[in-house]
């Protein structure tokens, strides 16, 4: 009785969090998911948790990064930092498409605020995970290099 009593409540819980979702709150549906535990859902109330979490998790991440980028562009490196950040991490797996346009961004905003350390950490990352990639040979020339708050566009 009680199993069945906490499994009705973690569907409720899965229910509650669709219907953030559904009513526009991403914020509060990617909130009400890191509660819940996937291994708790089987049929199509694990079809809805997987659904949700990737829906979720890819409008988190467009939120977050247009607003970093918007605040780097504008020259509000904190603010870019603390968006991108968020972006990154609500991203875990790094399969958005601009999630290396993330990374670097994250890099610059710390760079330009004079932060070697965190962008050197970032831009590692970049080059480590992106070896191939045109971030990996830009940021190169930065890592580990003093910071002098550019406004230059990574």
């Amino acid at each position: 009785r009680d199993d069945a009593l906490a499994k009705a409540d973690s569907y409720d819980e899965l229910l509650a969090a669709a219907s953030l979702y559904v009513g526009g709150n991403q914020s509060g549906a990617a909130d009400a998911l890191a509660k819940l535990d996937a291994a708790d859902y089987e049929g199509n109330a694990k079809a809805l948790y997987d659904g949700l979490a990737g829906a979720v998790s890819s409008s988190l991440f467009s939120q977050y990064y247009t607003a970093g980028t918007t605040a780097y562009a504008a020259g509000d490196f904190a603010a870019a930092v603390q968006q991108l950040q968020l972006a990154v991490e609500s991203d875990p797996e790094g399969t958005n498409a601009n999630y290396v346009d993330a990374l670097a961004y994250l890099g610059f905003a710390y760079y330009n605020q004079g932060d070697t350390q965190n962008a050197t950490e970032i831009f590692n990352e970049i080059v480590t995970k992106y070896p191939g990639s045109t971030w990996a040979s830009q940021v190169q020339g930065y890592m580990g290099q003093p910071g002098t708050a550019q406004t230059q566009e990574p």
